[in-house]
């Protein structure tokens, strides 16, 4: 049986393709040997079973707001200052600058398309920081007006739909950053997990920051993911991906040590990512394989 050359090309391109899923499928096992202590992190698991949940995970700053509020119902409202001197920090949707781009008119000339794809990043901006959160739990408020010039991490779950309470992301737990949290390791590479990106990506880079944001989010299509502020302090914040759960448990516990972190990170081609992002959900085309855990770490402030 013989092949033509393009039916031998596009058998290659069918197996690299596949290679190249098979690597980037979302891990959610449980690794064995796991050092993360569970009765004061609780774990992230997959949350099937409830499909109004949108995600769930942790987020890293300082309280600016937190009182019980509501007269026959009462809850707990507050607002959390995302990572170290944010102010308000916002990022770009992408999938709001992708169908705006899409709507856009074919014909105008290349100054006016300028002009238009810049009107579109403003509009499409998508406020991250100060973070509204609720709780069932009233006695947080202690918990929370003790770390009001201290930064906390809040371990958290975002409905679809609550309307009980004034934000949809309820908080289930507060735990204070504790800049001496016994890390299990300084270090974690899963490079070599990596073995199709490894080789075939668009370009590798890192980023010094805290990830103040560390999620699993979906239902059917889950993913880890992760939002940074970029730098020790300020409003610049960049979103990237996580594929292995073990990684994403070591960030986790790096959140609750408060340290800075050198997160570094493969970009996939737009060939490669945009697939990936489709079938798994991904919602960005960085994937995180390296974390080094810098000695800087938040202060009271």
């Amino acid at each position: 049986m013989k092949f033509s050359n393009v039916g031998l090309f596009s058998l290659l391109v069918l197996i690299e393709f596949t290679m190249a899923l098979a690597e980037d499928l979302p891990i959610q096992d449980k690794p064995a040997g796991r050092m993360r202590v569970e009765t004061y992190l609780p774990e992230v698991t997959d949350h099937w079973w409830n499909p109004d949940i949108e995600r769930l995970g942790y987020k890293l700053g300082y309280i600016i707001d937190a009182d019980i509020e509501g007269i026959l119902f009462k809850t707990l409202e507050g607002k959390l200052k995302l990572g170290k001197d944010s102010s308000q920090g916002s990022i770009l949707d992408s999938e709001c600058y992708a169908h705006q781009i899409a709507q856009m008119d074919p014909h105008l000339d290349a100054g006016k398309v300028k002009i238009k794809r810049s009107e579109i990043e403003t509009a499409c901006q998508q406020v991250v920081s100060p973070w509204n959160f609720s709780s069932l739990h009233h006695d947080f408020l202690k918990d929370l007006q003790k770390s009001d010039t201290s930064p906390v991490l809040l371990y958290y779950r975002k409905y679809r739909y609550y309307p009980i309470t004034q934000s949809d992301s309820i908080v289930e737990k507060v735990i204070p950053v504790d800049p001496h949290y016994p890390l299990p390791r300084t270090s974690m590479n899963v490079l070599d997990r990596y073995w199709f990106a490894k080789n075939f990506h668009y370009k590798m880079g890192f980023k010094d920051g805290r990830v103040v944001d560390a999620v699993l989010n979906g239902v059917v299509r889950d993913t880890y993911e992760l939002l940074i502020q970029l730098g020790d302090s300020g409003n610049n914040f960049m979103r990237v991906s996580v594929t292995y759960r073990d990684m994403f448990d070591f960030i986790v516990e790096c959140m609750a040590s408060g340290k800075l972190l050198r997160i570094y990170y493969l970009e996939l081609f737009g060939m490669e990512g945009t697939p990936k992002s489709l079938i798994f959900g991904y919602q960005t085309d960085y994937r995180v394989y390296q974390v080094d855990v810098l000695n800087q770490a938040m202060e009271i402030e």
